[in-house]
């Protein structure tokens, strides 16, 4: 390698190492890869409940059911990160319904979708047993 490529390495190293300290001091999960992302960057209390959030759906038989990004095609941080929209206006669970009804044409329509969060609660790390179901937003056709 020739004395101008090893400058050039030598600056994108000052360069990105400079944004990863700046986004590290100052920068927002948006700002990742040069900011921590919190959820990695900060610890919990070993007995502070986990929240497991999912869409659920019953069907117009009477299944019940998680929604999986398998039957939806859509992730499930996807519609964790749209819960304040699904909460304010519950209409939008529409969508869900949409994709489901897309891939499974020939199931039986949905009656009802949920985003529930199942609070896991725990005692120094391990969960206890002890669970609860809060229900986030739900439309019904």
């Amino acid at each position: 390698m020739g004395a101008r490529g090893r400058r050039l390495r030598v600056a994108v190293t000052i360069v990105l190492v400079g944004l990863t300290l700046a986004g590290s001091a100052w920068g927002l999960d948006d700002d990742f890869p040069f900011a921590p992302m919190r959820m990695y960057a900060s610890t919990r209390s070993p007995d502070t409940a986990v929240n497991d959030t999912w869409p659920y759906a019953i069907d117009e038989a009477g299944d019940e059911f998680r929604l999986s990004q398998a039957l939806l095609g859509v992730r499930r941080a996807e519609i964790e990160g749209q819960l304040g929209r699904f909460r304010d206006d519950p209409s939008q669970l529409e969508l869900l319904v949409d994709a489901y009804e897309t891939r499974y044409p020939d199931a039986p329509a949905l009656a009802v979708v949920e985003i529930r969060t199942r609070k896991i609660h725990m005692d120094g790390g391990t969960p206890t047993g002890e669970e609860s179901m809060l229900v986030r937003a739900r439309w019904e056709t």
